[in-house]
Order: structure tokens, then sequence, then C-alpha cells
């Protein structure tokens, strides 16, 4: 019984350590300006430019937020690893953060090429938007003028989403 309950104790730390960004709203610890680098491992040159333009829309819309991109695994700072493959699960995009203290200390975007591939490019910017979104702290939102609401079919975001981020993250 013991080891039962050390073996679920161990899962829950887990599982607190790494979650979906869906599941709450957290925050890097820092505050505005800060560089948040994104770094591109992704292969599909389509989804590659895309994230490129939806890398742009944040960075030039967040208030004092910069989101650089590069094409390096080497990473100093706050980071977003983006990548794509080819997975069996049902989802288009997933981002998972990494938390230190109820802050978050990095990010994972995933990208679905198994259903990404046959989606439209609205689809796909949409999906893009979304995940660094998540990357940044937002939750999901019923905002149907935001790239957050989880089945809509807009692939920017919107000004609620930069209100937030400035709540969130100052100036």
């Amino acid at each position: 019984m013991r080891r039962l309950v050390a073996a679920a104790s161990a899962v829950a730390l887990a599982a607190a350590l790494v979650l979906p960004a869906s599941a709450a709203t957290f925050s890097w610890k820092v505050r505005a300006p800060f560089t948040l680098t994104v770094v591109d491992n992704v292969d599909d040159p389509q989804l590659r430019e895309l994230l490129a333009g939806s890398v742009a829309e944040w960075s030039a819309s967040v208030v004092d937020l910069v989101i650089g991109t590069v094409r390096t695994k080497g990473k100093t700072g706050p980071y977003v690893t983006v990548s794509d493959d080819v997975y069996p699960d049902s989802w288009s995009g997933l981002t998972s953060l990494s938390l230190e203290r109820g802050y978050i200390k990095g990010a994972t975007i995933r990208l679905n090429l198994s259903w990404l591939a046959s989606s439209s490019v609205t689809f796909q910017q949409h999906v893009i938007c979304q995940e660094l979104g998540h990357a940044l702290g937002l939750d999901h939102t019923d905002d149907p003028a935001s790239c957050m609401a989880p089945n809509g079919d807009l692939a920017h975001p919107s000004a609620a989403d930069f209100a937030t981020l400035e709540a969130i993250y100052g100036r």
C-alpha cells in the first residue's frame, strides 16, 4: 500500500511540473520588457513561415514584449521550443509548460502534422497563434475575436489578448 501511495505521489508531482497550458493561466517570472526566444525546430516550410508570422504579430502588438526567433538549440533566458512531427493523437497543437515555484521556466509547443498537413492555412495559423499565446501564459477564451478561442478560426491575437498580457507582465 505504501508503494502505491508513493507511486501516486510521484505521478502527481510529475504532473504538477509539466502541465498543458490550457489547465490554468501561468506566467513567466519577469516584467515587461523581456525577450522570449522562440527556438524554431519546425521542419515543414509552410508551418515555419506561419510561425514566423505569428511570432511577429505577438511581438509587434504586445506591450514591450519581444519574441525573437532563432534556428538553434543554444538557448539563453526564457525560451519556447517549437517543433513539428507526426503524432498519432487527435490534437493539432499542444503546449506544455515547465513550471518552477508556480512560474513558467520553459515551454514546448508541438505541432501535429497528421492533423495540420491537410488543414487550411487559416486553421494552421490559428493553431500556431493559440499555442504561442499559451506559451505566453494565456488560457482559452470565449472571445470570438481571439485566436485563443478553442474552436475558432481566427489566426490573430486580439486587443483583449494584448490587454491580458499587459495586466500579467506590466510595463
